[in-house]
């Protein structure tokens, strides 16, 4: 099917595994939950096209134009991906060797809301972490009201669930986009294993709240902190009224200087690496 027009055709479900469709006109075509698996779309035109839920693996889908694709949930297991080509009329191409990494890049090149909030959740995200109980809801609602005020974006991740890969990683996710995080040991078990992985793989500031009188794990910390400078020195606080005295000068005023620091140093090295 080498150069063949599906322009806007429907081929959602279609089984069409191992087919030749180099060069071919798949534009504005709905094939969401297709199987093109070991597929050929070399240099295939996919303006448009609907690919959400489609099978690409072992697929080939070099040099594909790939302009306002839906691309979610692909299962892009061994597929070949090279110079893709994202080209506005008119304009100077962008190519780029992942699919789904164009459909995301394509959207904030092209739409200013979307570069804003990028910028928002980059300087006024907040990670809270925590194991809030019942009885402990009333400092987290606190903490959250305090960092509204100040013009932050608190984003709230409850350790309710058991560990798995994708627990973790949605976790360091969250850690990536905040610019510092805030993690209150007061119910330790399920933070310790999480703060720890986040501070070997996300550069990202790290507060530690304590509650006094309920149980010493500084030192576990005091360890991590050994190799790790964006975990902050320990907060301990009396209670509610006392946290909230001191979160200014306490919690936000280390984060945000550790913030800058490590925002400095990943342009010097920046630097050093070019030179």
């Amino acid at each position: 099917m080498t150069f063949a027009k599906f322009y806007k055709a429907d081929l959602s479900f279609a089984s069409i595994s191992y087919a030749n469709l180099i060069n071919s006109d798949l534009s504005w075509a709905d094939l969401s939950w297709g199987d093109l698996s070991n597929a050929d779309l070399s240099n295939a035109l996919l303006v448009g096209a609907n690919l959400v839920g489609i099978n690409l693996e072992n697929a080939n889908i070099t040099g594909c134009s790939i302009l306002g694709i839906s691309a979610w949930d692909l299962n892009l297991t061994n597929t070949i991906q090279a110079n893709l080509i994202i080209k506005p009329n008119d304009e100077v191409s962008i190519i780029i060797d992942d699919i789904e990494l164009a459909q995301f890049l394509y959207l904030i090149l092209k739409n200013d809301k979307i570069r804003n909030v990028i910028d928002t959740v980059a300087q006024k995200a907040v990670l809270i972490l925590g194991r809030f109980t019942p009885e402990r809801l009333e400092v987290l609602q606190a903490i959250r009201k305090k960092l509204r005020e100040l013009g932050y974006v608190p984003i709230i991740f409850d350790f309710t669930k058991p560990q798995s890969h994708d627990f973790i990683e949605t976790v360091a996710t969250l850690a990536h986009i905040s610019k510092f995080i805030i993690a209150d040991f007061t119910d330790p078990k399920i933070v310790l294993e999480e703060v720890p992985h986040i501070a070997r793989n996300v550069s990202v500031p790290i507060q530690p709240l304590f509650m006094k009188g309920t149980g010493n794990i500084a030192v576990s910390i005091g360890n991590l902190r050994v190799n790790h400078r964006s975990i902050l020195d320990d907060f301990y606080y009396e209670n509610l009224e006392h946290l909230m005295q001191n979160f200014e000068q306490m919690v936000i005023s280390p984060a945000e200087s550790m913030a800058q620091e490590l925002l400095e140093r990943k342009r010097k090295e920046a630097v050093r690496g070019q030179e």
